[in-house]
C-alpha cells in the first residue's frame, strides 16, 4: 500500500486531490437556491408503518413542501438503522445489529412524534363511514378543495 494513503499523510493527500475535485459547495454556501424547488399538489399518505426508507422519504417530501396526511409514523425521529445481518462461524447463530444511528432536528416533533398536516381522526373516519379507504378518499377530497 502506498504510504501517502496512510492516515499520517491524510493532510497531504487532501491538499493534493481536493482542488482537483469538481464541487458545487461554494454555490451551495451562498444559499441562492435554498428551497428553490417547491412541490405542488403533492401529498404523502402516512401510517404507523411509515418507517425506515419510507420515513426518510416522508421527511424529505415534507421539507420540500408536500402535505402529510394520515396517522403519524411509529418510528422515532432519532433512531438506529441500516441493519447488518450476521452468522457466527462456530455456532451458526444468526442475528442482526444496527450499524448506523440517524439523528435529525425538526420543529415537527411533539412528544417524540413527527406531526403531520392532516391527521386522520375518529371524526374524519366517521365522516367517511369508516371506509377502509378513508385516508385515500380524504386525500382526494383535499386535492380537490385545497390544492
Amino acid at each position: 500500500m502506498l504510504k501517502r494513503f496512510d492516515l499520517e499523510h491524510i493532510t497531504e493527500v487532501y491538499d493534493e486531490f481536493y482542488p482537483k475535485m469538481p464541487t458545487f459547495f461554494d454555490e451551495y454556501k451562498t444559499e441562492k437556491f435554498s428551497n428553490y424547488y417547491q412541490l405542488k399538489k403533492i401529498i404523502v399518505l402516512t401510517s404507523p408503518r411509515t418507517y425506515s426508507s419510507g420515513y426518510t422519504m416522508m421527511k424529505i417530501f415534507d421539507e420540500m413542501g408536500a402535505a402529510l396526511i394520515g396517522t403519524p409514523s411509529s418510528q422515532n425521529e432519532n433512531t438506529a438503522g441500516w441493519i447488518l445481518n450476521f452468522e457466527l462461524k462456530n455456532s451458526s447463530l444468526t442475528g442482526w445489529v444496527a450499524c448506523k444511528y440517524y439523528v435529525a432536528f425538526t420543529d415537527r416533533l411533539k412528544d417524540g412524534v413527527y406531526q403531520i398536516d392532516y391527521p386522520i381522526t375518529y371524526d374524519l373516519l366517521k365522516e367517511y363511514n369508516f371506509d377502509p379507504n378513508s385516508e385515500l378518499l380524504f386525500a382526494l377530497d383535499l386535492l380537490k378543495k385545497k390544492f
